[in-house]
């Protein structure tokens, strides 16, 4: 995962190997393994990887080139977020960039998400708020890895507030 997360320059390719290990070895010793292991962390480690590679080289994450096309050179779809922060004023930012991956797949990780259906919703529109309020206030053009971090930290709280009854009780 954090080898598609980083920028696809073919000249630098040492350089891409170099900051998806940092980021692999953040990911999985940091955000996993301090934790126990295989469904005990907090935080989804994938997103601890890309937050920890977004801040320590901001530019080297943002500076997204063109990639090669496969066949023909052209490419199929291009999102990141150079491209996300160029159509940030054309309207069509909420279905750009990391927000679909990370509402699909990274937000609904099963370890790191409440247990409750209210939980979910819960968890869901706090996510969807701090996302808008990272795009349109802060720094960064796509807030959504920061959104799913600040709510996984408030999961526990959720779980404890939203707890569903066991039957019979």
């Amino acid at each position: 995962m954090e080898k598609l997360l980083v920028s696809p320059s073919p000249h630098l390719h040492t350089k891409t190997s170099t900051k998806s290990f940092i980021g692999a070895v953040v990911a999985i010793g940091v955000a996993k393994m301090t934790f126990g292991g295989l469904g005990q962390n907090l935080f989804n480690p994938a997103i601890v990887g890309r937050v920890f590679l977004l801040i320590s080289f901001p530019t080297y994450m943002t500076d997204w080139t063109r990639p090669q096309g496969f066949i023909g050179g052209g490419i199929d779809a291009l999102s990141g977020a150079t491209p996300l922060g160029a159509v940030k004023e054309g309207g069509i930012a909420a279905i750009t960039g990391g927000l679909l991956l990370g509402a699909i797949f990274m937000a609904t990780d099963y370890v790191t998400s409440p247990m409750s259906n209210v939980g979910g919703i819960i968890f869901g529109v706090g996510i969807g708020i701090i996302t808008m309020l990272i795009r349109y206030f802060g720094a960064y053009p796509e807030g959504m890895s920061f959104a799913i971090l600040i709510m996984n930290s408030v999961v526990p709280l959720i779980n404890k507030w939203c707890h569903s009854k066991k039957y019979g009780r």
